[in-house]
């Protein structure tokens, strides 16, 4: 009896596929009768030959669901669902619903470029802010890890747009740029970071980080010395900042400043031994 019945409700479902009833029935007697099998072939053949996009989209879904959960079977499943996102005139909500079940599936089945795609779909679709960054995260993550560099930085800008002060995405945006060599937006970056940073330590790290990057890869010593300028005013000299000072006013053969330096590191000097040092540089310069 529960036999027929199903084939009763596999064609009604085949010639009316948009009464959800008929589905609803069809789907509860297949789970009667164990033949979740039966339920996903009539649902997919009937969306093959749906006319109308969006009872096909849910057609499609419905059939991933029954091979995703009941058959145990994901790589139909991601076959059906990767059809809702190619199909045309999709509604963004279905597009949303079908990219959030591909993410894990595809994770799990290591399929990653796809996987990357879906992210960044999701990240395009989802409305509410926390699921939005998670998704961006791990498109951003997988995306380097794919060296698919300039899609993970422009996750992680996305990131930054969403909350400037987003240490992950700092970090990330950081990371690849300096690996990219790309040592101007690298610059910028560690400003950013700089900015947001919670401890006065951790900000120093990056003001000096950039002060090294203006003398030795971009060859600015006026840059550089503006750079270790700003830290000295806002951290305080010390021998690590008149060292660099020192070479850089002397790289450009500024003689005034470099004595004035020399001058005011030998006042602030702590032994005889490096006031005497600093002191005999003060003579060489002034001759």
């Amino acid at each position: 009896l529960d036999a027929s019945a199903l084939e009763h409700y596999v064609a009604l479902v085949t010639l009316d596929p948009d009464e959800v009833g008929h589905r609803e029935a069809l789907a509860r007697i297949g789970a009667k009768v164990g033949r979740y099998d039966r339920v996903a072939e009539v649902l997919t053949a009937a969306a093959e030959d749906c006319t109308d996009e969006g009872v096909r989209v849910d057609l499609f879904m419905q059939a991933a669901a029954v091979h995703e959960e009941r058959l145990s079977d994901p790589t139909r499943a991601i076959e059906l669902y990767l059809r809702v996102l190619g199909a045309p005139d999709v509604s963004a909500d279905a597009l949303l619903a079908a990219s959030r079940r591909l993410d894990p599936l595809l994770e799990t089945a290591d399929r990653q470029r796809e996987r990357l795609n879906v992210l960044e779909r999701i990240s395009e679709l989802e409305q509410e802010t926390a699921p939005r960054r998670r998704a961006l995260g791990a498109a951003a993550h997988l995306a380097a890890k794919l060296s698919e560099h300039e899609r993970a930085i422009a996750a992680w800008e996305i990131c930054l747009a969403i909350d400037p002060t987003d240490s992950e995405a700092l970090d990330g945006l950081v990371a690849l740029l300096e690996q990219g060599k790309r040592w101007k937006p690298l610059v910028e970056a560690l400003s950013r970071r700089a900015k947001a940073a919670k401890s006065a330590a951790d900000r120093r790290v990056d003001r000096v980080h950039i002060a090294h990057i203006y003398s030795g890869e971009l060859h600015d010593a006026s840059a550089a010395i503006g750079a270790w300028r700003a830290i000295e005013e806002e951290f305080g000299p010390d021998d690590e900042s008149t060292l660099a000072l020192a070479g850089m006013l002397r790289s450009t053969e500024r003689w005034a400043d470099l004595g004035e330096l020399l001058h005011d590191a030998a006042k602030r000097a702590t032994s005889n031994e490096s006031r005497a040092t600093l002191l005999r540089q003060l003579g060489d310069v002034q001759r």
